[in-house]
C-alpha cells in the first residue's frame, strides 16, 4: 500500500467540520496563507519551511506560497478552495516531483476542481473584500498588500481562537506522538549527563533521536548549566560536579504539532539538600497546578497558584535572605488632592489588601531589629505556616 503524499494530523472530514464552523459566522471570505521558507544568505537558500499553524489546522497541506479560502456560508467543502504556486522547471530537480492537484485536494478534504493557481485568488476576493490570516513572511505579506486584504476584528479573531482551544482526538493524537518522541530524546540525552561531558554532547544525543524519527524541534532547545540565561546561543559549557543542568527541549511531529518538556537534573546524579528542596518545590507546584486545571478555571489562577508555591519554597529555603528596600506610600484619603490619587477616598468601598498593608507595616517595624527585611518576611511566613499547621 502506497504512503500518502502528505503527513496530515487529521482525516479530511475533520478539516471539513472545522471550516464549516467558521463558515457559519463569516461575513466576508477568509484567506489563510501558508507562508514560505525564510532566506538564509540569499533567496534560494532558505531555512526549512513550516506552514502557518492556521493553514494546517483548516486542512492546508504543507505547500509554500499557498492559500486556503473559506467563504461565508461554507459547509467545509462547498465554498472552499486552495490556491497554490505552480512548480517551475527546476523544482523537480531540486525538490523532487511536485504533488498533484488531486493529492492536494484529497489531503484537504476537497474536490480536485477547487485547486487553483495563487494569482487567481485576487478574482475571488477583490469585489467583496476579504479577511486574511498569515505568518510574518515577507513575500506573503507583500502579496496580501497587493490584494488589499483586511485583518480580522478582535471579536472574529477571538472566535477562531476559541475554536482552536478545544483539541479533538486527532490533534491530541498528534501531540502525543510528539510527546513520546520528545521523551525518548530526553531519556537518551539525560543518560549522557556526567561531570566532564559538554552541553554539545548532550544536545547531540537529543537531536539524534529526533533525526531518527524524521522530526524537528519546535523551538531552539535550552540545554545549559547556566539556566539563568534563558536563551543563550549554542552549547558551549562543560558540565561540572555540583551543577544543575536545565534541559528545555522537545519534538514537533511531522504534522506540525508539538509540546514543551522541561527537566532539571544534577550533573553528579544526586541532588544536594538545597537542590532537592527546590526540585520538590517545583514538582509540588506542577502537581497542584495540574490538579487545579479544571474546566472553568482561569489561567491566571493557575499561574498565581504556581507562584505562591514557588515563593513559599524559596522562603523556606531562606534563599530570599538579602537586603532590600520597601517604600510605602499610603494616602490617608482625606483632602481634595488625595481624592484624585486615591480612588477609595470618595466611596465606602472597602480598601483591598488592607490586611496586607498592616502586615507590611509590621514587617517594616520588625526589620529595624533584624539583619534584613527578607529575614522578617521569612520569620512571619514560617510563623504563619506553623499557625496553619496547628489548626
Amino acid at each position: 500500500m502506497s504512503q500518502p503524499v502528505f503527513q496530515m494530523a487529521s482525516p479530511p472530514d475533520a478539516y471539513r467540520r472545522r471550516r464549516a464552523n467558521v463558515g457559519k459566522w463569516l461575513t466576508k471570505p477568509l484567506a489563510i496563507f501558508s507562508g514560505h521558507g525564510q532566506a538564509r544568505n540569499y533567496p534560494a537558500n532558505v531555512f526549512p519551511f513550516r506552514p502557518a499553524s492556521w493553514f494546517s489546522y483548516f486542512g492546508g497541506p504543507p505547500l509554500e506560497n499557498a492559500a486556503l479560502l473559506i467563504e461565508p456560508g461554507s459547509d467545509g467543502a462547498a465554498g472552499c478552495a486552495i490556491f497554490r504556486t505552480p512548480s517551475g522547471p527546476d523544482d523537480a530537480v531540486w525538490m523532487g516531483p511536485a504533488p498533484s492537484d488531486a493529492d492536494v485536494a484529497a489531503a484537504a478534504g476537497l474536490d480536485t476542481g477547487v485547486v487553483f493557481e495563487l494569482d487567481s485568488l485576487r478574482a475571488r476576493t477583490g469585489a467583496a473584500g476579504a479577511y486574511f490570516l498569515a505568518p510574518p513572511c515577507v513575500d506573503t505579506l507583500a502579496f496580501i498588500e497587493k490584494l488589499r486584504l483586511k485583518g480580522l476584528s478582535d471579536d472574529e479573531a477571538r472566535r477562531l481562537i476559541d475554536q482552536r482551544l478545544i483539541k479533538d482526538e486527532h490533534e491530541l493524537g498528534a501531540m502525543r506522538i510528539a510527546a513520546e518522541i520528545g521523551m525518548d530524546a530526553h531519556r537518551a540525552a539525560l543518560a549522557a549527563v556526567r561531570p566532564g561531558a559538554t552541553e554539545a554532547e548532550i544536545a547531540a544525543e537529543f537531536y539524534a533521536v529526533l533525526t531518527a524519527n524524521q522530526v524537528d524541534v519546535p523551538y531552539n532547545p535550552i540545554i545549559s548549566v547556566h539556566g539563568e540565561i534563558l536563551h543563550a546561543v549554542g552549547f558551549p559549557n562543560t558540565l561540572a560536579e555540583g551543577q544543575m543542568l536545565l534541559f528545555d527541549a522537545s519534538a514537533e511531529s511531522r504534522s506540525y504539532y508539538a509540546n514543551d518538556i522541561t527537566r532539571t537534573v544534577p550533573v553528579s546524579g544526586v541532588f544536594d539538600a538545597t537542590q532537592r528542596h527546590l526540585y520538590n518545590t517545583v514538582r509540588r507546584a506542577l502537581e497542584e497546578c495540574c490538579a487545579a486545571a479544571v474546566p472553568g478555571r482561569r489561567y491566571r489562577e493557575i499561574h498565581d497558584l504556581a507562584g505562591r508555591i514557588i515563593c513559599e519554597g524559596l522562603v523556606e529555603a531562606e534563599l530570599l535572605g538579602h537586603r532590600f528596600s520597601m517604600p510605602l506610600d499610603c494616602h490617608s484619603g482625606f483632602g481634595l488632592n488625595d481624592r484624585i490619587w486615591f480612588p477609595y477616598a470618595h466611596s465606602r468601598a472597602p480598601m483591598p489588601h488592607l490586611a496586607e498593608m498592616h502586615a507590611l507595616m509590621e514587617i517594616r517595624r520588625s526589620s529595624a531589629t533584624v539583619s534584613c527585611g527578607w529575614t522578617a518576611i521569612w520569620r512571619l511566613a514560617c510563623a504563619s505556616r506553623s499557625s496553619r499547621a496547628s489548626t
